[in-house]
């Protein structure tokens, strides 16, 4: 059913001939270590852990699961998709159970925890939003809760004590690249205010009912915006890559002994495939041409209101932010070349429409910036470019936080 639904809309053709071939791959590509996850998952247990920037993202997955003829997942959503019928429906269709992340009573906590250790141990394929929640900033999360995580590790160490048991439980990083996000204004406010610094009145999510979010994302995918996710390097459940066959490498990509990890310490552990995780979201983000124009533009607003704090820079008037579009085009220019050699060096990857002229990608980072939030974004005027909202800018602008752009754009 969901396949059927996201073909629907995501194939603008289809809509205007309901006979149609079905083709998403023009409009959600996956890309990364495809053969090799469909490989391990027939040799062990998959624990995808994906980034999380948008309610978009569980339904998503349960679309690439199908496309690329995995086994079944069961995964935990928040109890907010379960109390819409649209992601409801589909939800229960993806095995998914709910988690209240509300509660914090240890024994509801431990009673998630051996539920997902359990399943593991049975060789139920799993998925675990490590970073716990939806980005409020809109950049990939540091700070990876790694609870449920430490359930694969605990799985694992049983499994290993099990008489003539090889199983391995493999950690699949998956990060999602979108062009705009539709709950951007409202996170970006919660974001603001957790800093205890701003005074913003809480945004509407951008829906409340199942017909909104229908007409949401019948204009989203309809108005062609690209979505990609990427597939990154599986782990072990030690913080270890390992091959096409499941076998643990070391830091020489020299297979490891499977008795020698045996007994390692859990934190340590859970640490190093913290890290590992992080550094493969970062190589697994794929730039597209809003994301550069978010970066430079906030950044060189920024500059020029140096002066100013951060905070005051965020509610200045939409009179003041704006900048020459010669000078903007040079500095787009000079992000875009540092995003290159980042990808020359397997450190993130870009977008085709990248390889286009300069005119040509800022005409579609524009047009896709933002696409549906209630203003436009960013519009140019008389050779000039402006911002209508830089709370939202900033939002976007963090996307591609955490490559060093900012250091190498100033």
């Amino acid at each position: 059913m969901i396949v059927t639904f996201f073909a629907r809309l995501l194939n603008t053709a289809r809509l205007r001939n309901p006979f149609g071939n079905l083709d998403l791959d023009n409009q959600i590509n996956i890309l990364g270590k495809k053969k090799r996850l469909r490989k391990l998952a027939k040799k062990g247990t998959i624990v995808m852990v994906p980034t999380h920037f948008t309610h978009l993202d569980s339904a998503l997955i349960g679309w690439a699961i199908s496309h690329l003829g995995l086994p079944p997942f069961m995964y935990g959503a928040g109890m907010v998709l379960f109390n819409m019928s649209i992601f409801s429906y589909f939800m229960n269709s993806l095995g998914a159970y709910k988690v209240d992340r509300r509660k914090k009573h240890l024994i509801y906590l431990e009673t998630l925890k051996t539920y997902s250790t359990q399943s593991l141990i049975h060789g139920c394929h799993s998925l675990f939003y490590p970073g716990g929640t939806r980005s409020r900033s809109g950049a990939i999360n540091n700070n990876l809760k790694l609870g449920l995580l430490s359930s694969a590790f605990e799985a694992q160490e049983i499994l290993k004590k099990i008489k003539n048991s090889n199983k391995k439980i493999f950690i699949v990083p998956i990060t999602f690249n979108y062009q705009f996000v539709l709950e951007a204004p409202a996170l970006i406010n919660q974001y603001l205010i957790s800093k205890g610094q701003e005074k913003f009145y809480l945004d509407n999510l951008g829906y409340s009912n199942s017909y909104k979010i229908f007409t949401f994302l019948l204009k989203f995918f309809t108005k062609g915006s690209d979505i990609s996710l990427t597939i990154g390097n599986p782990l072990d459940v030690y913080g270890n890559y390992v091959d096409k066959n499941g076998n643990s490498l070391d830091k020489n990509n020299l297979i490891i002994n499977s008795k020698s990890l045996y007994g390692k310490n859990k934190n340590d552990s859970l640490k190093k495939l913290s890290t590992k995780i992080k550094n493969e979201f970062l190589m697994g983000t794929q730039v597209f041409p809003s994301h550069i124009i978010a970066f430079t533009l906030f950044e060189k607003l920024c500059a020029k209101f140096k002066r100013l704090d951060f905070f005051t820079i965020l509610r200045l008037s939409n009179e003041d932010l704006y900048m020459d579009l010669k000078e903007f085009k040079i500095s787009y220019s000079k992000t875009l070349i540092n995003i290159k050699n980042l990808e020359k060096n397997n450190k993130i990857k870009t977008s085709k429409y990248l390889k286009n002229d300069i005119d040509s990608q800022i005409e579609n980072g524009i047009n896709h910036l933002g696409m549906y939030h209630a203003e436009k974004l960013v519009v140019i005027k008389k050779m000039e470019i402006y911002v209508n909202n830089m709370k939202t800018l900033y939002y976007y602008r963090n996307r591609l936080k955490g490559f060093g752009l900012k250091k190498l754009i100033k």
